[in-house]
């Protein structure tokens, strides 16, 4: 398992614009946290001790309210999550072990948690039944109210948290979750979090648009994009292509076949979009037929394919053709060649390789395949949308 400290994607809401319904994402850094993720996979039991980019993985925060008059709370958007829930302003959030309030302040920021008080909305539902979520590790009881993301406003049944468990909700400044899963229902038998908005945005549709700079280093400033009832054409090019949804709940897909100049391999796989994964996971094979292609060199002491950071003139474009192979993804040597924390010379190929050979595995599309693509979700036809993002 691979061990990176994180990075917070702050996001910031644009409500002065009706027609534009949009989520803007800044880039932000901060220290480590505990935060794991619901797919914690043994695909790489000898890469430990890894540190790609600058050493930081991402995640999404940004604000939304509840309650009339609005009360305001900085959450975790999360691809993976079907559920959205808020802190309870009666819960006993203190840390036993170090005798802190985390419920209060966050640790490595200083900044106060918000938490929901049903008694300052005149719209609060009470609701009363259990509520859970894995991920997160947190439960309560379900209430409802008037929601407010992105100028969409509509009533949700949202989970009012007042036990936490997982260390990463105690020392981040997150009052929250809003879950951007593909999924239709939440295992609490209620609407997932993007259903629950589909009756009103414009178009059943939900883009994005989440592409980062990796440069170690870097000052620089980027911004990605969450767009609701829309493509996004304003970072994304205007050229979007569907395939079908292979999975309910998940952004997956076939994988049709990998080509690389006049050579390509038959994948016939599914991929599954992982917006917190560093590489591109992929079957032993396939990463081979790729490295060969691409002249990168393997580590056996991290298992991983290395290239040159700067990359030769002729390094190819590796082209994915996904669903029945006519949806094709273009990567080039920018996407694919990785930084290294404290190695200006050697970067990580994008892609891993897992598994045993001769046998078909699963691809996990992380950052690279992100760095290239916008991607949309159609919440009606169930259909998953690609188009190039715009280059910087």
């Amino acid at each position: 398992m691979i061990t990176i400290v994180g990075v917070v994607l702050l996001i910031l809401l644009e409500f002065a614009n009706c027609d534009i319904q949009r989520i803007e994402v800044q880039h932000h850094k901060v220290p480590n946290s505990s935060l794991s993720r619901k797919r914690n996979t043994e695909r790489f039991k000898g890469s430990t001790n890894l540190e790609p980019y600058d050493g930081y993985v991402h995640v999404l925060l940004g604000n939304i309210t509840f309650g009339t008059p609005p009360q305001k709370f900085q959450v975790l958007f999360d691809l993976q999550s079907v559920d959205v829930w808020v802190i309870a302003d009666y819960a006993d959030l203190s840390d036993d072990d170090n005798d802190n309030n985390y419920a209060y302040e966050s640790a490595s920021t200083g900044r106060k948690k918000n938490t929901y008080s049903s008694s300052d909305s005149t719209t609060y539902t009470k609701d009363g039944r259990p509520f859970s979520a894995d991920w997160g590790y947190v439960s309560g009881e379900l209430a409802s109210d008037i929601i407010n993301v992105a100028n969409i406003q509509t009533n949700i049944t949202f989970g009012l948290v007042d036990d936490i468990s997982n260390y990463y909700f105690f020392v981040e400044p997150v009052d929250g979750e809003f879950g951007l899963s593909s999924a239709n229902m939440s295992d609490n038998n209620i609407s997932s979090s993007l259903y629950a908005l589909k009756d009103s945005l414009d178009k059943p549709i939900v883009s994005f648009h989440l592409r980062r700079n990796y440069t170690v280093n870097s000052t620089s400033v980027y911004t990605s994009t969450i767009t609701l009832g829309n493509e996004d054409t304003e970072n994304c090019r205007d050229e979007w292509k569907y395939v079908d949804q292979t999975y309910p709940g998940e952004y997956q897909f076939n994988v049709h076949s990998i080509q690389i100049g006049d050579k390509t391999r038959a994948v016939g796989v599914d991929g599954i979009i992982e917006d917190n994964g560093i590489f591109i996971d992929v079957g032993l094979d396939d990463v081979s037929f790729m490295a060969e292609l691409t002249n990168a060199t393997y580590n056996s002491t991290t298992n991983l394919y290395t290239l040159p950071c700067i990359p030769n003139r002729d390094l190819p474009i590796i082209q994915l053709n996904l669903g029945d192979g006519r949806t094709t993804v273009l990567l080039g040597p920018e996407e694919y060649i990785l930084p290294v924390k404290a190695n200006d010379s050697e970067c990580y190929f994008g892609f891993v390789g897992y598994g045993n050979s001769n046998t078909s595995h699963m691809w996990y599309l992380g950052r690279p395949f992100l760095d290239s693509q916008c991607f949309s979700f159609n919440l009606s036809s169930l259909e998953i949308g690609f188009s190039p993002v715009k280059k910087l």
